[in-house]
């Protein structure tokens, strides 16, 4: 680490200065950093050196940066740019992105906080929210982990880093063991397997870190990586019964089996309905980190301020001469202290902002200190923002005049002339300014009379995610009351809280002034999407695509495929999300109830199955009972249902078997006994003498139509 905070003052590519180190981790140091340009802070991941030589890696670093890039929510950290340094910093990529001042959860947990139900559901939703978001663009983060999840100073929390996991997966480089046992503590089964990980390996993540939110502990997890690896891969994720409602979904999301678990969509959904059953969450005390840094003062366009109060020169402990600050800062005013830059950019006096990084100067110009100070000396002062002209008139004139009485070239003569140079006066000549600083003076104590006589004020705060009643309580307790509320849609603010206040947080307003609020309605409405005629697996994502809640029923159609959908509710309408659309799915045609055919001739029963959309096999038979022509039997007994389009299958009787009795008078008995059989008959009794063989008579007589199977009696007599 001290090896990196020599890189503090420095000038990444030319134009970012490296104020402070945020954090370090085991792919690089993340600063903080000013932007001298936009007048704003941002953070800085500076990757390790060594991955500049990665050709591999930049490919995809720089990549997956312009994907981070692209995203555009609430809760996930903004990508300004990337690129990489050739300085005496080396060639490290680097990425820049939006500072957020209230810290990562990971420092939040370290510090002991634990997360009661509603508020973990309610960062859980912000999460998921953002997941959801980058899932529908194809964008896996990787690496969800309470380091990567940011504190704004309102205690909303974002998503950074996506994208960077998968960089640095390609690269050569290899993290130290330290912080591979990190990573791996919140990765998924498929991560901690080797095999491909995906959207659901996000959301396993995202598991693990809320159920540390609550119990500070994450399951499965072992000082022995191998440990911690083999029982994520063999049983699903625990999840302990102190989450209350939240232990479905994550015992959902907990799945080994990545395509068990829900998508992020379904699980916004989920949470959203949780979080409404909960009462409002305290607010998660964030700590909010206080810069000292600074933009340039004669940047700021517009800017109307006011020097409105000065102390006495005193001798400090150390014998060096110092001013005391006499008047105590008001409520609306800005308490800063000039020291002088310490990362040797000259030309300026810097102006640090003790209470609100947001309001940090630049004092470039000695003005009123130059008539009164040496070099060495260090301003305590008061700055007012204000939109009086009166006031700002007479600060204006009280200096002209000071300036006037003096000597000495004022040192806005050198609009680029350092402080330094305008205190630096001869010393003969500072006699002559004690009449300029008199009347400077005089005009000060009118200034801050005029401040002390008139209506407090008081410095409007952040209701942003608040609720109503909430808000009406803060307002009131910075003597601050409600004007108006208007309701708005909105996507990533809950139902009830507060999306906007008018005038803008963080001004410095009169007490009794009326505050307007814009208040969530949810999020916007949505139009139902038509799935008629879609298969059933394809409805249900469609309607779960749009944040609808689909309810399925099924029905008998003729005309739609089983499977598919027959109709639904709302189709082209704009609902609210989570709305219920109401889905029939088709169970394919009507069962057909199979009819009595028997005694029918083949001829009707043909038409009775026809009619009703069934078809006919025939097979015919002989029978001695049934009438030739009549149905016999059939394969489906009456009252059967089946499909439509069924072959019922029926026997017709051909009626009584017979044949023709042939003559067998003059045969052998051996050739009577062949004769008859040919044709399905048998010799019956044979009468005559023994010894006797030849056939003189017959009964049936030849040419006699009989049964199949009958016998002929016959008379035989000797040759």
């Amino acid at each position: 680490m001290t090896r990196q905070r020599e890189y503090i003052g420095s000038v990444l590519s030319g134009k970012y200065i490296l104020e402070d180190i945020l954090g370090e981790g085991g792919s690089g140091i993340v600063y903080l950093a000013t932007d001298p340009v936009l007048s704003r802070n941002v953070a800085i991941k500076l990757l390790q050196d060594r991955l500049s030589s990665d050709e591999t890696f930049i490919r995809r670093f720089n990549r997956e940066a312009k994907a981070a890039a692209s995203l555009t929510h609430p809760h996930i950290v903004s990508v300004f740019e990337s690129g990489q340094d050739h300085s005496k910093l080396g060639s490290s990529p680097y990425i820049v992105m939006e500072y957020l001042s209230g810290g990562t959860l990971r420092q939040l947990l370290d510090r002991g906080f634990r997360m009661s139900i509603p508020q973990a559901t309610t960062v859980a939703l912000q999460i998921m929210q953002a997941l959801s978001y980058a899932h529908a663009r194809g964008c896996v983060h990787r690496d969800i982990k309470p380091s990567n999840l940011l504190f704004d100073e309102d205690g909303h929390i974002r998503i950074a880093d996506f994208g960077i996991a998968r960089a640095l997966s390609e690269s050569s480089f290899t993290e130290p063991s330290g912080i591979m046992i990190g990573t791996a503590k919140y990765s998924s089964p498929e991560q901690a397997g080797g095999r491909v990980s995906g959207l659901p390996s996000d959301l396993y993540s995202f598991a693990l870190v809320i159920i540390e939110c609550v119990t500070g502990i994450v399951p499965f997890s072992s000082e022995l990586l191998a440990t911690t690896l083999l029982a994520r891969n063999e049983s699903d994720l625990p999840v302990p019964a102190a989450m209350g409602p939240l232990r479905p979904l994550l015992e959902n999301l907990g799945k080994s089996n990545a395509d068990a678990r829900m998508s992020a969509s379904d699980a916004v959904t989920m949470l959203s309905e949780i979080v409404r059953a909960l009462p409002a969450p305290d607010h998660i005390p964030v700590q909010i980190r206080r810069q000292r840094g600074g933009v340039n003062l004669g940047n700021r366009s517009g800017a109307d301020i006011s020097l409105i109060g000065f102390g006495e020169k005193t001798a400090g402990a150390s014998g060096a001469n110092s001013f005391d600050q006499k008047v105590g800062p008001l409520d609306d005013t800005i308490v800063l202290d000039s020291i002088q830059d310490q990362s040797n950019r000259q030309g300026s006096t810097y102006l640090y902002d003790q209470d609100n990084q947001d309001h940090t100067l630049v004092f470039s110009q000695a003005g009123l200190a130059a008539s009164a100070m040496n070099p060495d000396d260090t301003v305590v002062g008061i700055l007012r923002q204000t939109s009086s002209t009166t006031m700002g008139e007479l600060s204006e004139n009280a200096l002209q005049s000071a300036s006037k009485s003096s000597s000495i070239t004022d040192a806005s003569s050198e609009p680029d002339a350092p402080v330094s140079k305008a205190l630096k006066k001869p010393k003969a000549a500072k006699a002559a300014t004690f009449a300029g600083l008199a009347a400077i003076t005089l005009a000060l104590i009118l200034v801050l009379a005029s401040f002390v006589f008139s209506t407090p004020h008081v410095i409007l705060p952040s209701l942003v995610g608040k609720t109503k009643t909430q808000a009406i309580a803060i307002l009131g307790s910075k003597a601050l009351t409600l004007a108006q509320v208007t309701y708005a849609r909105s996507s990533s603010v809950l139902v009830g809280e507060v999306i906007s206040e008018f005038p803008s947080p963080g001004q410095s307003i009169q007490e009794g002034s009326k505050i307007s609020l814009v208040i969530s309605s949810g999020p916007p409405n949505v139009t139902v999407p038509s799935v008629i005629g879609q298969t059933q697996a394809a409805a249900i994502a469609s309607i779960t695509a749009n944040h609808l809640v689909s309810l399925l029923t099924t029905a008998y159609s003729e005309t739609v495929a089983a499977g598919s959908v027959i109709s639904e509710s709302l189709v082209g309408q704009s609902v609210r999300p989570s709305t219920t659309v109401d889905i029939v799915v088709s169970k394919g045609p009507v069962p057909r109830t199979i009819p009595n055919l028997q005694g029918m001739t083949y001829s009707a029963a043909q038409n009775q199955l026809v009619a009703i959309q069934l078809q006919i096999s025939e097979t015919q038979q002989y029978s001695n009972s049934t009438p030739q022509g009549i149905v016999m039997s059939q394969t489906y007994a009456a009252g059967v249902q089946v499909a439509r389009g069924t072959v019922v299958g029926v026997v017709v009787s051909m009626g009584p078997h017979t044949a023709i009795v042939p003559d067998l008078t003059g045969m052998s008995l051996s050739q009577a006994q062949n004769t008859v059989a040919q044709v399905g008959l048998s010799i019956g009794n044979v009468y005559g003498p023994n010894g006797s063989v030849i056939v003189i008579l017959q009964n049936p007589p030849g040419g006699s139509t009989v049964l199949y199977g009958s016998s002929v009696d016959i008379w035989v007599t000797k040759k």
